[in-house]
């Protein structure tokens, strides 16, 4: 995984706002650099056992690794979020 500034420019245009199963949208965009503290929420707010289905461990995310789960090149490696409101419910890495 790339780390450090992005070598390709944000691809904008992957953002696609999604139509959820009870009929609510949610906004689905790759991740970008800023998006550190509302994962790191996210990380925080999932059970022990959603981790650990995860993961297959009980990982401690902290500010630092949220911060390098956000900085990628968008060519090698892709994260999306799919986020309600400002709050980020899903993340997907490629």
């Amino acid at each position: 995984m790339t780390r450090g500034a992005p070598e390709h420019p944000y691809p904008a245009h992957e953002a696609r706002d999604v139509v959820l199963r009870s009929g609510a949208t949610a906004r689905l965009r790759p991740i970008r650099p800023d998006d550190a503290p509302a994962l790191l929420r996210f990380y925080q707010s999932l059970s022990p056992d959603s981790l650990y289905f995860r993961f297959f461990s009980l990982p401690h995310v902290d500010a630092d690794k949220a911060d390098g789960f956000c900085r990628i090149d968008y060519d090698d490696v892709m994260a999306l979020v799919c986020e309600t409101g400002e709050r980020i419910v899903a993340i997907a890495q490629y």
